[in-house]
């Protein structure tokens, strides 16, 4: 048993110590969702009046800082998206967990085509993918009423526990959790030094299944009517959940950050 500094650390201010006090009982909620484990406090209470702390078992492994993400690992974070959405958003709210409003698309698909561009540029990516995501068919993606799950927002590196051989071992820090739209979990981005996932040959239309996100599972989207059309088979649309064309088997795009 050990400290994890960003779980067991006292916090200085009162209004961090509510997150604290809330991390609590919602790791407790959300533990038997996910495959992934979740930090559990062996002790908790105010090292001062009104300041909070907690000390949690520590998770074996090192973070996504540390150690390389496998393909499996992938798989681990895919089901822990999953599992957050079969938490019950009704339990998720009563403790306290604060909605935040949906992410602009749009605004997604801009960022997102600047950063293509500049890794085509270097190539590390085909830009021409992200044509497929239109402004028209990013406002057909956009959150629908009544659609919120719960998201870790804040699911980086230093927060994902991974073991040597890349599997995704545990989650740390819940005090950032909010009840939003999926996208709003950005999961951690693979190392640097992470080999690119070959690329795989385009299916066959009449064999082949609709491409899934290599992520979250979601089935990607049907290309809008708008979408530029060529004679070439067309690479995987983008996912529902999240907007990233990440149907390719391997595919790291979803979690770029």
């Amino acid at each position: 048993m050990g400290r994890h500094p960003p779980c067991a650390a006292p916090r200085p201010d009162r209004e961090a110590s509510v997150r604290r006090r809330r991390e609590l009982r919602l790791r407790d909620l959300v533990r038997p969702h996910v495959p992934v484990a979740v930090p559990t406090s062996v002790a908790h209470g105010d090292w001062a009046p009104g300041l909070a702390y907690t000390l949690d078992t520590k998770l074996p492994g090192g973070t996504a800082d540390e150690h390389d993400v496998s393909a499996v690992g992938e798989a681990d974070l895919a089901g822990l998206l999953s599992g957050l959405r079969a938490v019950p958003a009704r339990q998720v709210e009563a403790l306290g967990v604060p909605r935040t409003a949906p992410r602009s698309l749009d605004a997604l698909r801009r960022m997102a085509v600047h950063a293509a561009e500049r890794l085509a540029a270097a190539d590390e990516f085909d830009a021409a993918r992200l044509h497929q995501l239109t402004p028209p068919g990013a406002a057909q993606l956009a959150a629908q009423t009544g659609t919120a799950v719960l998201t870790h927002h804040g699911l980086t590196g230093e927060h994902v526990v991974v073991s040597a051989d890349g599997r995704v071992r545990g989650i740390l820090d819940w005090t950032a959790a909010a009840l939003g739209d999926p996208p709003r979990t950005s999961p951690a981005s693979p190392s640097p030094s992470a080999p690119r996932p070959p690329s795989a040959p385009p299916p066959s239309p009449a064999t082949a299944p609709a491409p899934a996100c290599a992520v979250c599972g979601s089935p990607a989207a049907t290309p809008s009517s708008a979408s530029p059309t060529t004679s070439k088979a067309a690479p995987p649309a983008p996912c529902r959940c999240c907007g990233s064309s990440c149907g390719a088997p391997g595919s790291r795009s979803c979690w770029s950050g």
